[in-house]
């Protein structure tokens, strides 16, 4: 096998204002030896990163723990990671707002900078208007406001419910929480994008290839609901997704829904990490 470079760059924008709501701008950090756990889960609980970079300068760190480790207030604080091949263009791994950020000096003179974020942390603790509507509104309608509400991109994959005179209160992320369970639909907030399918349905798009010539580690491996299986990392994976697994052992192999993914990271270290841990179930019809 041949060598390969890999590349982590991160992204913080601080938020500016006396609320934190005004974009500030962006540091961009490339080059850095970095390690990046992302984990995510169908349901209700937001995806999350953890991420570890070393040789940050004193004041650089100094600038970024501004933001952490424990704030009296959620600001608008972003964080964006992309990694790839050294020379090739990066894809997002992760897009959210930064719930902790602190500086580590036990390990001195190897010091490590620490940041935990969240998906939508901002918007589960952000006050807003309450929403009502009139009549039998479409769910897809309700969830694209949402998404404008909590700047996003909106993705709907299917879904046609519709909702009865529906009234929705408290922050931006408990009133999708509401409307998705309202509904019976599945919804995930996926790096800048808030995306629903229904709830036995899968998100649209094909069928991302799991195999042993194009990424599995080993073998798939059986749970009480589905399949977990070990990839190289496939930045075409995502939460709600469809894969097709190419496998000798039949009843592994076809198309399954993606409900859980954990990346594991990891540049500049020699033989680091470059996986995702994917559980999936099958798609049901009818």
């Amino acid at each position: 096998m041949s060598f390969v470079k890999r590349r982590i760059d991160v992204t913080i924008s601080l938020g500016e204002g006396k609320f934190g709501d005004t974009k500030g701008p962006d540091v961009t950090l490339s080059g850095y030896r970095v390690s990046v756990a992302v984990v995510a889960y169908n349901g209700d609980s937001q995806s999350q990163l953890q991420l570890r970079i070393f040789g940050l300068s004193q004041d650089m760190m100094n600038q970024l723990t501004v933001i952490g480790p424990i704030m009296t207030e959620r600001r608008n604080n972003r964080i964006l990671v992309a990694a790839g091949d050294e020379g090739q263009a990066l894809s997002v791994v992760y897009e959210g707002t930064i719930s902790q950020a602190w500086a580590d000096y036990n390990s001195a003179p190897e010091v490590v900078f620490n940041v935990v974020a969240l998906a939508a942390a901002l918007h589960a603790v952000k006050p807003v208007n309450a929403r009502s509507y009139r009549g039998a509104t479409d769910v897809a309608v309700i969830a694209s406001d949402l998404a404008g509400v909590m700047e996003l991109a909106f993705e709907n994959n299917g879904v046609s419910a519709q909702l009865s005179n529906p009234y929705f209160c408290g922050t931006a992320l408990e009133q999708l929480r509401a409307c998705a369970r309202a509904a019976g639909i599945s919804y995930t907030i996926d790096r800048g994008v808030l995306g629903i399918w229904p709830r036995n349905g899968a998100r649209q798009g094909n069928a991302v290839e799991i195999s042993a010539q194009k990424n599995l580690i080993g073998y798939p491996t059986f749970t009480g609901g589905g399949i977990a299986f070990t990839v190289l990392y496939t930045p075409e994976l995502s939460l709600g997704g469809l894969v097709q697994v190419i496998s000798t052992i039949e009843a592994a192999h076809g198309e399954w829904i993606v409900v859980s993914i954990v990346h594991s990271l990891e540049a500049e270290v020699p033989g680091g990490a470059w996986l995702s841990q994917i559980l999936c179930q099958r798609q049901i019809n009818g």
